[in-house]
């Protein structure tokens, strides 16, 4: 499922800045090492305010997580990036504010997508953040989910 995050981020490049670190060479890199250690730069609406966001992806066994027992939980990835609101650093990140996109098969085959958001109130955390973030999360990964597999299927040895 890591390769549904990573398409995200290439095929919508027009919404996106300059990825740090920049290398051409994905075709050698699983799809979680082609995001982890990237920051992406976004301007997108997260309820009705345009917002500046800047996404730092880190590996989940940065913050704890035990990667090895996953796959008996059923847990395929969870992508986990910095947030920072309001600007585009690429240091500056507060370490408290995070994403997390967890991709889980269940007994049934499907895959649920579990979303959570942890922003620190020096970072423009309101209530009504939270409840725009998950509005914003629900509507864009159900958009996304109708193409994104497609595309892909088409570009998966180029990105």
């Amino acid at each position: 499922m890591d390769y549904h995050f990573n398409i995200y981020f290439k095929v919508f490049a027009h919404q996106y800045s300059y990825r740090i670190p920049y290398t051409e060479d994905w075709g050698n890199q699983s799809y979680a090492e082609r995001y982890i250690g990237t920051t992406s730069y976004i301007d997108e609406y997260v309820g009705n305010d345009a917002a500046k966001l800047s996404i730092q992806f880190v590996h989940p066994e940065s913050l704890g997580f035990n990667t090895t027992a996953w796959p008996e939980l059923g847990i395929e990835t969870i992508v986990i990036g910095k947030v920072m609101i309001g600007n585009y650093p690429t240091t500056e990140f507060d370490d408290t504010s995070y994403l997390m996109h967890q991709v889980r098969r269940m007994p049934s085959g499907y895959r649920e997508l579990r979303s959570r958001f942890f922003i620190a109130a020096s970072n423009h955390s309101t209530a009504q953040l939270g409840h725009d973030l998950a509005v914003h999360c629900n509507i864009e990964m159900t958009h996304l989910g109708a193409f994104l597999p497609a595309i892909f299927r088409e570009f998966k040895n180029t990105l």
